[in-house]
């Protein structure tokens, strides 16, 4: 493949910092498929994985349309097409901003995003992303986002490499888990360590519930569903002995409840 030298000032910037790293960063001359011929797309080549990814600017007012009137019908929708794709394992779901590529923060941070599993396997180690980001003010004039389609393939062998998830459907009803990668996690324990004085150890796992039901479904009744979905997963989980913290442990956190923990998670991990 030839390479190119950068045509903007979000191609500069990408290249610049990566030209620092091992990743041998490479500009392609040629979209390697007209879909994506309106893409920036960069291959990177480290000791371990291989990376394809290609970006470029869209309207933001579409972005955040789609955030301000999600409709999980669609989102459905979009997921089981995805899902159909040959060469993947079936299993597309909607990711946490952790799965956003890392190559790209020098340019933008993320918004929403989509991931599926490449290969055969359930628990694959090469994946494919779909997601959006917000563009670095300095980079770029307001209106503007990132859509960006990135393709991981780990040639290791190795199995700490993030974990797509698994997916179960219950009637109209598909709940999905994704266990979130300890390098993800590692900002938010370090900050949790600060705060405490101690040393701990953390587990995240993200469950994201949808539905095939038409968003025209009253929302007091969709509500009352989730509360019924979220009480039966607190239940299972007291019934495999986790339990709440303790007013003694809290006083040992900035934290007064449950509520403030899962906010500062939140924004730490997206």
């Amino acid at each position: 493949m030839s390479c190119r030298s950068p045509r903007d000032r979000l191609e500069t910037r990408l290249l610049n910092h990566l030209k620092t790293s091992q990743l041998n960063p490479c500009l392609l001359a040629t979209p390697p498929t007209s879909r994506l011929a309106t893409f920036s797309c960069v291959r990177v080549n480290s000791q371990n994985a291989r990376e394809l990814i290609c970006f470029r600017q869209v309207d933001d007012r579409a972005v955040r349309k789609y955030q301000d009137d999600y409709d999980p019908e669609q989102a459905f929708n979009y997921k089981t097409a995805a899902a159909a794709c040959p060469v993947t394992n079936h299993d597309a779901s909607e990711a946490p901003n952790s799965l956003f590529p890392q190559l790209l923060y020098p340019i933008a941070k993320a918004r929403f995003g989509f991931v599926v599993g490449l290969g055969t396997s359930g628990a694959t180690r090469s994946w494919a992303y779909h997601g959006f980001g917000s563009i670095d003010p300095a980079l770029m004039a307001s209106g503007s986002a990132l859509e960006t389609f990135d393709v991981v393939q780990n040639d290791t062998g190795q199995t700490n490499q993030p974990d797509i998830g698994s997916t179960d459907l219950v009637d109209d009803w598909k709940f999905e888990s994704l266990d979130i990668p300890q390098e993800s996690r590692q900002d938010f324990i370090h900050r949790m360590e600060q705060l405490s004085g101690e040393r701990i150890e953390v587990r995240m796992r993200i469950v994201t519930i949808t539905t095939t039901h038409s968003s025209s479904r009253p929302i007091e009744e969709r509500k009352g569903v989730l509360q019924a979905s979220q009480d039966a997963i607190s239940l299972f989980l007291k019934g495999e002995s986790f339990r709440e913290l303790t007013r003694a442990e809290f006083s040992n956190m900035p934290f007064h409840n449950t509520d403030e923990m899962r906010e500062f998670m939140l924004k730490t991990i997206y």
